[in-house]
């Protein structure tokens, strides 16, 4: 991915409340117009430590841990407040 192209969607994401930090490389991002939202993943993190949640224990307790190969994530969703350019940047 160029830089440019990079700076455009993180420009766009932060302009709708999403903190582009929190998205894998390899994430998820889908513009529903008809829905109104933005979806997108994101990994699952301890913010104290910095350390991503790696496992949920059935009693409830996290193992948390640093990065792992393939880490836990989720799909988020907030509502669409700036529509994406029809292109990024190459």
């Amino acid at each position: 991915m160029s830089p440019e192209r990079r700076e455009a969607i993180c420009n766009w994401l932060t302009a709708n409340g999403i903190d582009f930090t929190d998205i894998p490389l390899d994430g998820r991002i889908i513009e529903d117009q008809a829905a109104g939202v933005i979806r997108y993943e994101v990994v699952i993190r301890d913010l104290p430590s910095g350390g991503i949640l790696a496992e949920r224990l059935p009693n409830g307790q996290r193992v948390i841990s640093p990065p792992p190969p393939n880490p836990w994530r989720e799909t988020r969703e907030v509502p669409l407040l700036v529509p994406a350019p029809d292109r990024f940047p190459a």
